[in-house]
């Protein structure tokens, strides 16, 4: 995500406590990218420095323990008004949505072999959005915009928004600012 925004903005940071993830990154060859080897809540950052923090595929690897310190991190680093935005998967992303796209591969590369569900043992925080929405209220973040996601894209469009937040919703993203 951070490296398809990148050409936009002046400066990017990708940070990560592994290396071979940042290495990867590195790969890319995009010049105004900054890798960074730290995890919240030690971000090597000033207060107030970003004008926008993305995490994208983060939350889920934190353990329910550390959220709360997680969350400190990234209201330090946020300047005011500052744009947070958050996207996780789910349980039925690990479960279902990734081994179905993993089957359509293989039958599109002309190998019918079924893909079968591994757990991502990484995986500690898996939640719905509602969960992550009390969250955010409680860590004064105010949600702007979310979006929710299956394999058809939007859910929202296909079913209620109770219905789809529950039993079908593969990723979900929110657009967030802190309260003032």
């Amino acid at each position: 995500m951070s490296a398809a925004i990148a050409p936009v903005f002046g400066e990017v940071y990708w940070v990560n406590p592994g290396f071979e993830a940042l290495n990867v990154g590195e790969k890319r060859g995009i010049s105004n990218v900054r890798r960074i080897c730290a995890a919240a809540p030690h971000l090597p950052f000033p207060k107030d420095y970003f004008d926008a923090v993305m995490s994208i595929f983060v939350i889920e690897h934190i353990p329910q323990s550390e959220v709360r310190s997680y969350f400190e991190a990234i209201r330090k680093i946020l300047k005011p008004n500052g744009v947070f935005l958050i996207a996780t998967d789910t349980f039925w992303f690990d479960k279902y949505t990734a081994p179905l796209w993993k089957t359509l591969g293989n039958v599109l590369q002309g190998r019918f072999k079924i893909a079968r569900h591994r757990s991502n043992t990484m995986h500690v925080n898996l939640m719905v959005p509602s969960e992550l929405r009390r969250i955010l209220k409680h860590e004064s973040f105010h949600i702007e915009e979310e979006d929710l996601f299956w394999l058809l894209g939007r859910t929202r469009r296909l079913m209620p928004k109770w219905f789809a937040e529950r039993f079908v919703t593969s990723v979900f993203v929110f657009k967030c600012r802190l309260h003032k």
